[in-house]
């Protein structure tokens, strides 16, 4: 029997992951999935494969009913869902086996994007989408996989093109380069869910006239990738994060390793939003996005963002059961800046500005003495619970920075103990907990740590020193009207956008706004709470009493009546004596 020299080499592999585009004339429409088992002896009710139904409520292909199908060396496997019971963030969908196997599994799908229109809630990137005539998303949303084991497997993924129109090419997070559609990994299987892919036309910062694509560097450990262009200078993007991911490397003896940034179009009222996975994320932009809004510096915090949680985070367990999104959150809101300024990237009176309104987003939340935890309870019911661990974060990090600086006599800052994170994790081959963090901090701060952390996680308002964040600047009090949009916020987020649980007595109401209001036009929600003085612009219809519709233009401030306990920084010669 003639046996091909692919089907030989994935007998080389643990795993073996085959995806083929399938295409009209012009466009992907759907990605053909076979995944190839090889080294296991499973039993009745043993798991063949698993992937996520929902993640952080984004949807996923699903594969309901027999979608897949699973054959070895006996023939048909039969296989039988199962689903974990619902909650958030995540999910599961299993798909057992009947039966032992005997040589190698293959599992076969067919995977389509999810349909998404202007009624469509934002949320993390999760999903495989359709973007100009091409596909990009994360594994998860599309990827049936082997659970993973104690040891790393080796992995083989490969695009099958050979089928597809000349335009029809492929990236993902670790391919080894641009041109080559085939990536060998000694990973463990769930890094192949962690990962982006990208299939169709894509483009890049070397794009040709022939539409192909290759990395930022020529041994494409840098690459930025995408479909529809986006409305900003992506070439002064692209260079400014090359650096700051140089910068990073560097700081953590991190070097040598590929990194990819995919950018996808939503086609819902959104300005800008990020996923960050493994040595890659992925930047979406809606139709928010103002040409005011276009140059690097909007976007540039957004980036070292997304680039900086490859290093920092906690063991995810530990954010179900501790809430500890506010370390990598926080951390990463820190760093977005300061990186920056380190790099040369940021002078200091735009990382005061943009601290100021981190801090005045924390300090008029309407959750601003809810506990980390139940926060991440309620991350999935509200923005204000989402955005939360990012504000807190910062400023706790921005204290405990000036307070390890005191302490130590200046020997030592907070960029030492995240040193001492990353590194031990690196060592360790696994993230650090909640305890490694405190455990290190207690070494500057002595038994304080404890109780400052135990302050910020139970809600009670974080106050960094008085000289803080830079030389020359101080914290000064400032109270502030906290944030109030006055109605549901469901009401902007998603479609239907009608106007719910109108709050009488509210700025919104004073304005005009009515329950029943149909929201046709508004300023970007999360662009009101970060802007301490911009008014929330909507244009709204209503059935008229004479005349059928109108539309009318109404303009509120979305804040409360009532101030709440603030600080902002401000320069030392300008301070309160």
């Amino acid at each position: 029997m003639y046996v091909s020299v692919e089907e030989t080499s994935n007998r080389l592999a643990d795993l073996a992951v085959t995806i083929t585009p399938q295409c009209t004339q012009d466009r992907v429409t759907n990605l053909a999935i076979r995944v190839q088992i090889s080294n296991s002896h499973l039993k009745p009710d043993d798991v063949v494969v698993k992937m996520p139904l929902e993640l952080a409520k984004i949807p996923t292909t699903r594969y309901d009913g027999d979608s897949l199908k699973a054959s070895d060396d006996l023939g048909p496997l039969p296989l039988v869902i199962k689903d974990d019971a619902p909650g958030p963030p995540i999910i599961y969908r299993s798909w057992t086996t009947q039966r032992a196997n005997l040589g190698d599994i293959v599992v076969t799908g067919v995977a389509s994007p999810r349909k998404v229109d202007k009624s469509t809630q934002s949320g993390p990137a999760f999903d495989l989408r359709e973007d100009n005539c091409g596909l990009v998303g994360s594994g998860y949303s599309f990827l049936p996989l082997p659970p993973d084991g104690e040891d790393n497997s080796c992995v083989k993924l490969h695009f099958e093109l050979g089928y597809a129109p000349q335009w029809c090419q492929s990236a993902w997070t670790h391919a080894h380069s641009f041109s080559q559609p085939t990536t060998w990994k000694s990973t463990k299987p769930s890094a192949l869910h962690s990962a982006l892919y990208m299939v169709g036309p894509i483009h890049s910062l070397d794009s040709t006239r022939n539409q192909t694509a290759v990395g930022v560097e020529s041994e494409s450990l840098f690459g930025v990738y995408w479909l529809s262009r986006p409305p900003f200078d992506i070439e002064q993007v692209a260079a400014e994060c090359r650096r700051t991911y140089k910068f990073i490397c560097d700081l953590f003896e991190d070097s040598g390793q590929s990194f990819r940034i995919f950018i996808r179009r939503d086609p819902y009222p959104v300005v800008r939003g990020g996923l960050a996975q493994p040595r890659c994320f992925l930047l979406s932009f809606g139709s928010l996005l103002g040409e005011d809004s276009t140059n690097f510096e909007f976007f540039g915090a957004l980036f070292t963002h997304e680039t900086i949680h490859t290093w920092l985070t906690l063991d995810e367990l530990e954010i179900l059961e501790k809430g500890t999104q506010w370390y990598h959150e926080g951390l990463a809101e820190y760093y977005s800046l300061f990186f920056r300024y380190m790099n040369g990237s940021l002078d200091r009176e735009v990382l005061r500005k943009e601290a100021n309104i981190r801090a005045q987003a924390y300090y008029t939340s309407p959750l601003v003495d809810c506990s980390d935890l139940e926060a991440s309870k309620r991350s999935w019911q509200t923005a204000n619970a989402q955005h939360l661990p990012y504000r807190r974060g910062f400023v706790f990090f921005v204290q405990l920075n000036a307070l390890i600086e005191s302490a130590t006599n200046g020997k030592r800052t907070l960029v030492d103990l995240v040193i001492f994170m990353v590194k031990k994790s690196q060592e360790l081959n696994k993230p650090l907990g909640l305890e490694d963090f405190l455990s290190r901090l207690e070494e500057d701060l002595g038994s304080n740590a404890r109780h400052l952390y135990e302050h910020m996680a139970c809600g009670k308002l974080v106050i960094p020193p008085r000289k803080s964040l830079l030389p020359g600047l101080v914290l000064e009090r400032r109270d502030m009207e906290t944030f109030d949009l006055g109605f549901d916020e469901a009401s902007i987020l998603k479609g239907p956008r009608v106007v719910t649980e109108l709050k009488q007595g509210s700025r919104a109401a004073a304005a005009g706004i009515l329950n029943g209001d149909e929201i046709i036009k508004w300023t970007d929600l999360n662009r009101c709470k970060e802007n301490f003085e911009l008014k929330m612009e909507v244009t709204v219809r209503r059935e008229g009493f004479n005349q059928g519709e109108e539309e009318l233009n109404i303009a509120f401030w979305p804040r409360s009546w009532e101030k709440a306990e603030g600080y902002q920084w401000v320069s030392e010669e300008f301070g309160l004596k």
